[in-house]
């Protein structure tokens, strides 16, 4: 819709700005500090085996890097993507959760 001109967008609410079509500037550019992340991410039970844990975590990896899915998903969706093996995913999920739920 912003492509075909039907919808034009105000802000976005991301650390930098998205590349065309969106010309629009971030929160941060206007003098608020709010920036939303958005997590994508697989989750375990607690009691999973580190053996999993490092699977898992190798496999995500290998999606991450890619071509398919820098393509066919980030771009497509202009989506900011980054990796984070188990042990920081875990700290990052507690400073969101904190962020989230005070």
């Amino acid at each position: 819709m912003v492509s075909s001109g039907e919808l034009r967008p105000l802000i976005v609410a991301t650390k930098n700005r998205f590349n065309a079509p969106f010309e629009a500037p971030t929160f941060k550019e206007l003098g608020y500090d709010v920036e939303l992340t958005v997590f994508r991410g697989l989750a375990g039970p607690a009691s999973m085996p580190a053996e999993a844990v490092a699977y898992w975590s190798d496999i995500m990896r290998q999606v991450s890097e890619s071509p398919l899915w820098k393509e066919n998903y980030l771009d497509k969706f202009l989506l900011n993507g980054y990796y984070l093996p188990a042990e920081e995913a875990i700290g990052y999920m507690r400073d969101f959760e904190v962020l989230y739920t005070r």
